[in-house]
């Protein structure tokens, strides 16, 4: 929500996924897509909005949030109708896509650069210096590991996962954010209460 207007996605009575753009001090609330799966940690003031059509086809729209303008469309190379999430590195040049079995790295251009099995972690995001994949590994019940997975230059991951704090009481299926202007700062639910828990991932405590 740095943006103004901010962009939510929300689910619409007909079965349907809307993408819509809401601005801070009133107005109209301005549909940007009525299906995909929405990110905004990328370039300041576009969001990018992946959809897949029926046979499992991805396309990428990059979107200004202000005037709902399409101004990139980018045919992305793999096809799935199981499509989880998605998250758009903070400089804004490569997109990670999980479906239901496997991450996908893809550059602007439309390449993918890596993929890899990927089971059931349907919640990532880039670090925020955008050379790191974060997410929670399942552990005991109700407590997770918040791991980063490193990203080279050319877009393929490196070496294996390193765990950032262990047994992370999680909420939500893991759910998080990573705040990009202040560094790798975690936000995210937290116990059994629903308290939201902001904490450095660098700092032990």
């Amino acid at each position: 929500l740095d943006a103004d207007p901010a962009v939510l996605g929300v689910a619409l009575e007909d079965g349907r996924d809307g993408i819509f753009a809401v601005p801070r001090l009133g107005g109209a609330i301005r549909p940007l897509s009525d299906f995909g799966l929405a990110d905004t940690h990328g370039l300041a003031d576009t969001v990018v909005v992946v959809t897949p059509d029926s046979t499992g086809a991805l396309t990428a729209r990059f979107i200004s949030p202000a005037d709902g303008r399409v101004f990139e469309e980018l045919s992305l190379p793999m096809e799935s109708r199981t499509l989880e999430g998605i998250a758009w590195s903070p400089e804004g040049s490569r997109l990670a896509l999980i479906d239901a079995l496997n991450v996908y790295l893809v550059d602007r251009a439309g390449t993918v650069t890596d993929t890899r099995d990927f089971i059931d972690r349907a919640h990532i995001r880039w670090s925020a210096d955008g050379r790191g994949l974060m997410y929670f590994e399942t552990g005991t019940v109700r407590e997770d590991d918040l791991v980063r997975w490193e990203v080279d230059e050319a877009g393929r991951f490196v070496g294996e996962p390193v765990t950032l704090r262990a047994a992370v009481q999680t909420l939500y299926q893991g759910q998080f954010d990573v705040a990009r202007r202040t560094g790798d700062v975690l936000l995210r639910t937290g116990d059994s209460r629903g308290d939201v828990w902001v904490f450095d991932v660098d700092d032990p405590q």
